[in-house]
């Protein structure tokens, strides 16, 4: 089962869900149904799903429009289409709307599996961020390793990288920083404490230099600007 992965799964036959039901969560710890398109459409707007699986035949919203609807609002969550005939306008539509997989019915529990695992994998990438040529991180466990050595990280090191992670691609100056590290999870952060900000980051940068060997710059140091994750070296 992969870990905290939200699957919803939208078909009017009853007696099929429960059957797709147990295989789903086989490889995903929540499993949300749907008997219509306007029950799955009110799911959607409450919860972030990783994957959607719609059958296109489905009332008061076909899961075409359905997946127009979806992917107006959410461009991350990944859609299997499940279809009991094969209509040529329907394979057009879903590569328009860009759903992931489109399965003919029946369909057989080895091609379900394969499907559900391809996808998976899709997810489980998107979620490793490749920092540098020796530093990856992992969004959802929170990791950061170099090479395939996994850095003890303390829980404001954590929410320092997420933020800058998050904004890799732009210098953030102190106090932007210090207002996402000023949570419940923080380890009395004061709001304004710039020293303490700095003292946090050298802590990291050297923790990382005693890891690899040698001087390393983890979290650069913009002067007068801010500071950005270190994407070159």
């Amino acid at each position: 089962m992969s870990k905290n992965l939200k699957l919803l799964y939208v078909e009017d036959d009853i007696e099929t869900v429960l059957i797709y039901e147990k295989i789903f969560k086989n490889y995903f710890t929540i499993v949300d149904t749907a008997l219509n398109g306007q029950d799955a459409l009110y799911k959607i707007e409450k919860e972030l799903y990783d994957l959607i699986i719609l059958d296109i035949d489905i009332p008061f919203i076909n899961g075409i429009d359905l997946a127009y609807k979806i992917r107006e609002q959410n461009h991350t969550s990944k859609i299997i289409m499940f279809t009991a005939s094969y209509k040529q306008n329907d394979l057009y539509n879903s590569i328009k709307i860009k759903v992931d997989d489109y399965l003919l019915k029946p369909i057989k529990r080895s091609e379900l599996i394969l499907a559900l695992q391809k996808v998976i994998k899709q997810i489980d990438d998107k979620k490793q961020y490749i920092l540098n040529k020796y530093f990856t991180w992992n969004s959802e466990s929170k990791e950061l390793k170099y090479q395939s050595i996994k850095v003890r990280l303390t829980k404001n090191e954590i929410l320092l990288l997420e933020c800058l992670i998050i904004n890799k691609n732009r210098v953030l100056n102190s106090h932007d920083i210090l207002d996402y590290l000023d949570t419940d999870n923080s380890e009395h952060m004061s709001k304004f404490n710039l020293n303490a900000l700095s003292k946090l980051i050298s802590r990291l940068n050297n923790k990382i230099s005693k890891i690899i060997d040698r001087q390393y710059t983890l979290i650069k140091n913009t002067y007068g600007y801010g500071y950005k994750i270190n994407l070159e070296d």
